[in-house]
């Protein structure tokens, strides 16, 4: 026996489910591109949260009394990147205590592979002599252990390094320019690149500054070392300011292992990618009325 010949309503049905079927699977992609991809964000903060005044203590933050969490952050807005700074941001007022201790530290799950650091920040009324450090390491002194680290060793000069640093051997990057009370934007990566004897070390510290989309291309400034290696057990984020009394404002600090995760969060949609999500969102919603129906 035949089948029967479908009805009207079961071709219409066929129908709608196919047009669903290839709506979702456009969908799909477009959904995932815009949902941007992240693998571990290890350390984030704003500050704006946090109560205005001393940061010690406030969000598991170990620091010195000259570290303050004040009002007004840190916005960043170039190209295709948009960074607000919320309500505050934190500002030193005082160096560290001391050269071998630093002003803030944060501690975070032990690394052994790549980690990538962003941060906004701004220097003023610094002189000859000062220099500060945000900083990557496997503890949380300053001249100890392994540090991978990006600051300026004299701010009389109004520029950023890159570095690395066993105990107290350093090797450090060219230096790239910066103006003084300009909210700067900086990326940085730490990475394995194979430089040093041991394939598995910490060798190579890159460095962006102002970046304006989430396509970097090639470091504004990098270094290598190939002498003494480190591979792995990095756990701790710190700052260091030390020489006379720099202001110091830094915010929007994020920590994780990949680009996406400390840059491309930043990143503007384009208007075509919402118009083309509403779009199809539609077309499948429509789809879906009619199935009903």
């Amino acid at each position: 026996m035949k089948n029967p010949a479908p009805s009207p309503f079961d071709l219409r049905l066929d129908l709608n489910r196919g047009v669903l079927r290839k709506t979702l699977s456009v969908l799909a992609p477009l959904f995932a591109c815009a949902t941007l991809s992240h693998a571990t964000v290890l350390l984030q903060e704003n500050f704006n949260s946090l109560t205005t005044g001393d940061l010690n203590g406030q969000n598991s933050w170990t620091a010195d009394a000259g570290l303050d969490v004040v009002a007004g952050g840190q916005s960043y807005n170039s190209g295709t990147l948009s960074i607000s700074g919320g309500a505050n941001r934190a500002q030193s007022s005082t160096p560290s205590p001391g050269v071998t201790t630093p002003l803030a530290t944060k501690s975070f799950a032990s690394q052994s592979n790549e980690i990538w650091m962003s941060f906004t920040m701004s220097i003023s009324t610094s002189v000859n002599g000062d220099r500060y450090w945000f900083w990557l390491s496997d503890t949380t002194s300053i001249n100890s252990g392994f540090t991978a680290a990006i600051g300026d060793t004299n701010s009389g000069t109004k520029g950023l390094y890159a570095e690395t640093r066993i105990n107290t051997t350093a090797v450090a990057s060219p230096q790239t320019s910066v103006t003084e009370g300009q909210v700067v934007f900086v990326v940085a990566r730490l990475s394995k690149d194979g430089a040093a004897t041991d394939a598995n070390a910490y060798d190579r510290v890159e460095l962006w500054v102002n970046p304006t989309s989430t396509i970097i291309g090639s470091a504004t400034t990098s270094v290598d070392r190939t002498d003494s290696v480190f591979t792995g057990g990095v756990v701790s984020f710190g700052l260091t300011v030390l020489g006379a009394t720099p202001t110091l404002g830094w915010d929007n600090l994020l920590v994780g292992t990949t680009q996406a995760d400390v840059l491309n969060v930043y990143a503007i949609p384009e208007p075509s990618t919402y118009a083309a999500l509403g779009g199809l969102g539609a077309l499948a919603f429509a789809s879906l009325r009619r199935r009903r129906a």
